[in-house]
């Protein structure tokens, strides 16, 4: 038997006038944490699952009226549509987390959305297995950067949830979920699912609470005195503003990899074009082909200031049908985006199926320039590298093809470049005090980017690429991004 369903007790009856005495206190004590939530640097997420799905229901009506609703996001969740299904399972998820400071509740979860799935034969043994394991990393890192999450499984007998639905279908009156006919048809695929689900989801990080879903009201307050608890625990040991982090500095003078970049010769401006135009044509005809199939393409670009991505991004776009890929140009995040998660601005940002999303700059900010500068505390920015990885481990199993660029410009051509910006007029917006600020500060950030390549190349390998010709960069981008897409289409053709 699961260990988490183990923990079950079944739960004392409560009489209506025991439950009349209970409701204002437990309202109470819920309205004065949403209150004192407010303002925090945390956000609560209570998820609500189970194979009691009326009770489930009811539990998430009931929240919906004790708190305050004003302040409150609930989002019930159905089976994924067509379009939640073109991108990659838990970014609907992601979408919905609620920003620090707020309660979010979701009835019918990620895990719910899981134990579903297997139970109705949709995912094979090895795709529900990777599931838990993406779902528990993610709960991990919700909870690693702040996040509560109260994790609630609801749980009636089969020979409850039968006479429930017998005692509906004899009453005008009773109300009862029809998910519970779901459950009940496929019982036995819907335990079996649930019991992998529960013990692989459950941990120090966020245990499951198993509430006895036979008896209504019990139901209730224990839902409700649970959550109470758990938010005033939290309450009380988190303190309400952020650590701040200090800036990252070198402390040595390594050489690094990209130290090592050897520039190839300067192409001829005619020949350069020539291959930039076939390389093009090839980019679209994969293209297609990719859009054809529901294979998405997510392109990211980093480097250092005036390193060359902005022209480098324009030869692979005008490559593209214009309605299927967007640029996402990343700057600091605004006010929305840093009271959520890190990863969250990127998750909404992700390509449906046969589209491309492309990055001029992008998650691995977090190791870069908000390591150097300080923005994140050390432990926040070295937990991001796994954070990272898993993300783009998801992408993949997703289907996507995914391609990722550094622009290597030396420092010498780099100062040539900032003052022909700063000498021409409509190029003069592309540079200020921030460029100039970052060179003295151009090996910190290279120490940097030598730690994120080692640590990050495992799942998606970096192409490092010298930029100081740009046509020459502009051509190698083309040529690993067609490579890329070869690989995820199966094209060994290299004419194609």
């Amino acid at each position: 038997m699961s260990q988490v369903l183990s923990r079950l007790r079944e739960a004392t009856p409560i009489t209506r006038e025991e439950f009349a005495a209970l409701e204002p206190q437990l309202r109470d004590a819920l309205l004065h944490a949403q209150d004192d939530l407010a303002g925090r640097d945390f956000p609560v997420i209570v998820a609500i699952d189970g194979d009691d799905v009326t009770g489930c229901e009811d539990v998430f009506e009931l929240l919906h009226a004790w708190f305050d609703a004003r302040y409150l996001r609930a989002e019930a969740f159905a089976p994924p549509s067509d379009e939640e299904r073109a991108r990659p399972w838990l970014a609907r998820y992601w979408a919905a987390l609620p920003p620090r400071g707020a309660i979010g509740v979701w009835l019918r979860s990620w895990a719910g959305e899981l134990v579903a799935a297997r139970a109705a034969d949709e995912l094979d043994d090895d795709a529900f297995g990777r599931r838990i394991a993406e779902l528990r990393r993610t709960e991990e890192a919700l909870v690693a950067d702040g996040a509560l999450l109260v994790k609630l499984w609801i749980h009636a007998p089969k020979k409850t949830q039968k006479k429930r639905i017998e005692d509906a279908k004899a009453s005008d009156v009773w109300r009862v979920s029809s998910g519970d006919e779901l459950v009940l048809g496929r019982w036995d695929e819907f335990q079996s699912a649930a019991e992998r689900v529960l013990d692989g989801t459950d941990g120090p990080h966020a245990p499951w609470l198993v509430i006895d879903g036979r008896k209504g009201r019990a139901r209730s307050v224990a839902a409700a005195r649970a959550i109470a608890e758990l938010m005033r625990a939290r309450l009380e040991t988190t303190p309400s503003t952020r650590r701040e982090a200090p800036p990252e500095r070198a402390t040595q003078d390594p050489v690094t990899i990209l130290d090592r970049i050897a520039a190839p010769a300067p192409l001829d401006e005619h020949d350069a074009e020539t291959a930039i135009e076939r390389l093009q044509a090839k980019l679209n005809r994969l293209h297609r082909e990719a859009h054809a199939r529901g294979i998405p393409l997510v392109l990211v670009f980093e480097g250092q200031d005036a390193a060359g991505k902005g022209g480098a991004i324009r030869r692979v776009s005008r490559a593209l049908d214009a309605p299927k890929y967007k640029v996402f140009p990343i700057a600091a995040p605004d006010e929305r985006e840093r009271s959520r998660h890190w990863l969250w601005r990127f998750w909404i940002r992700l390509p449906r199926d046969g589209n491309v999303a492309i990055f001029d700059r992008s998650w691995y900010g977090r190791v870069l320039v908000e390591r150097v500068e300080g923005y994140a505390t050390r432990e926040a920015w070295r937990r991001a590298y796994g954070e990272i990885e898993d993300f783009e481990a998801q992408l993949l199993a997703h289907g996507a093809c995914v391609a990722k660029f550094w622009l290597h410009v030396s420092a010498g051509e780099q100062l040539r470049r900032f003052e022909e910006r700063d000498a021409t007029s409509f190029k003069r917006y592309k540079i200020g005090p921030d460029d100039w600020r970052n060179r003295n500060r151009a090996h910190d950030y290279e120490l940097a980017a030598a730690e994120m390549f080692a640590r990050t190349s495992a799942v998606v390998p970096w192409h490092v690429i010298a930029a100081d010709d740009k046509p020459g960069a502009r051509i190698e981008v083309l040529r690993h991004t067609n490579a890329a897409l070869r690989a995820s289409l199966r094209i060994d053709d290299t004419d194609r």
